[in-house]
């Protein structure tokens, strides 16, 4: 009995020294002048998301201890300065950084994709393959990657070797000889360029012919559109990227839900993702397919709080939305065929947009969301930063205007009271 409660405290002291990632302050802007390679964490107290974040921080910083990548994290709202230098602009901000440059990371904010990034950028833009036994672990293992096969010469390797160094923070880049790929990847010409994702290999359509410039440009806008998986996971730090690339057809589900097999949630995301997949021909050139687990974004859209599951495509230039105009329980792969025809052909009507009208109306609907969340996870910091606040202007309009009020009351009165004398000195006279 007694070794079994000594193991059982030994184990909750071992669980009590977790990991714990170093802080940062304003001496960062000279220390990363030395060089090296930062990862860091841009965070606020008070942010809910940064709370959230910082248990699989800490993890980042166990897994990349013994690694050249330093991990560390920085208040932002404490060293301000620092934060503005590095263009924050919310919180948690994920920054890769090194002696002359800064990059954003804009995935899901999980261990592994957070450390993928990483790694990415400590290391070389383009990777090369020779030995032809690691083709079969780099096809099980990395989910999606761009390679180039061929001869490492002439002006397609060029602009692939540019591309990946411009890229290098959206994915992995590799160069393997044809004798390495053919075994593993039916190849029809060489040189040529493939991303591999979905478990299938789709090839860069162009070839070696052409001006630098020109190459350079195609590669790059058809590597911007393959960096995401046929059907992926939208964040709030990877939508306004996605968006800017092509239209986005989502499925709004809620993620917590996504955990109870056979769900409604469950049923519509798979839906759509295999819609996706088995359409891909048709409509990849117009949509990025894709599902969100925090509708937050999607209700600022549609300035309202949208039922779950929900199917909207949100228009990529601006900001319009369009919906089914059935039942979203009774969509199936036809009906989602039919609802993204009526799109392309304009003959569904949109709602939302970019008016001034429509933008003061999502401010207004965020301002009020931010609101209600920062009251529910924290009633006191909400008092401190909306009810004091309303307290102040609030006596400033009172002492403005009811001071005015109060003066012409006294000087009625006063009137009054002259005119009361000025009667009983008549009266007297009399």
């Amino acid at each position: 009995m007694f070794f079994s409660l000594s193991f059982i405290f030994l184990g909750l002291c071992i669980t009590t020294q977790a990991y714990e990632v170093l802080e940062l302050g304003e001496g960062f802007s000279e220390i990363r002048k030395n060089g090296g390679f930062w990862l860091v964490k841009f965070y606020a107290p008070w942010c809910g998301h940064c709370k959230r974040l910082e248990p699989v921080w800490n993890e980042v910083g166990e897994a990349l201890s013994k690694s050249k990548i330093y991990v560390r994290k920085i208040d932002g709202h404490r060293f301000p300065t620092v934060a503005n230098e590095f263009g924050v602009r919310g919180y948690p901000t994920i920054k890769f950084i090194t002696s002359n440059a800064a990059f954003t990371f804009t995935g899901d904010r999980n261990k592994a994709d957070i450390i993928n990034f990483a790694v990415r950028l400590a290391g070389v833009p383009v990777q090369e393959i020779t030995d032809p036994l690691l083709m079969p672990k780099l096809l099980n293992v990395n989910k999606q990657f761009f390679m180039y096969i061929g001869e490492q010469e002439g002006s397609l390797w060029n602009s692939f070797k540019d591309v990946a160094k411009e890229m290098q923070q959206h994915g992995y880049f590799y160069a393997v000889n044809e004798n390495v790929a053919k075994p593993y990847i039916n190849v029809s010409a060489v040189p040529s360029i493939l991303v591999y994702k979905d478990s299938k290999s789709y090839f860069f359509p162009g070839s070696g012919s052409g001006n630098k410039q020109h190459l350079n440009s195609s590669l790059s806008k058809w590597v911007n559109e393959e960096k995401y998986p046929t059907f992926t996971k939208v964040t709030m730090g990877n939508i306004n990227e996605i968006l800017q690339i092509k239209s986005l057809a989502l499925a709004v589900v809620d993620e917590k839900q996504l955990q109870n097999i056979g769900s409604e949630m469950e049923g519509i995301k798979n839906l759509l993702e295999d819609f996706a997949k088995q359409h891909r021909d048709k409509y990849h050139k117009f949509y990025q397919f894709g599902w969100i687990g925090s509708p937050g974004f999607a209700n600022s859209i549609a300035v309202q709080t949208l039922p779950l599951p929900y199917i909207m495509v949100l228009n990529s230039s601006t900001f319009e939305y369009y919906v089914p105009e059935e039942d979203i329980a009774e969509m199936d792969s036809r009906k989602i065929d039919v609802f993204l025809q009526k799109i392309l052909n304009h003959s569904l009507s949109s709602h939302g947009g970019n008016s001034f009208i429509t933008r003061f109306r999502r401010e207004m609907f965020d301002a009020y969301i931010a609101f209600s969340g920062i009251w529910n996870t924290n009633p006191i910091l909400g008092i401190v930063l909306f009810g004091l606040p309303t307290v102040f202007f609030s006596f400033l309009i009172y002492t403005s205007f009811c001071a005015d009020l109060d003066a012409e009351v006294q000087e009625e009165e006063n009137d009054e009271d002259d005119d009361d004398d000025d009667e009983d000195d008549h009266a007297k006279r009399d």
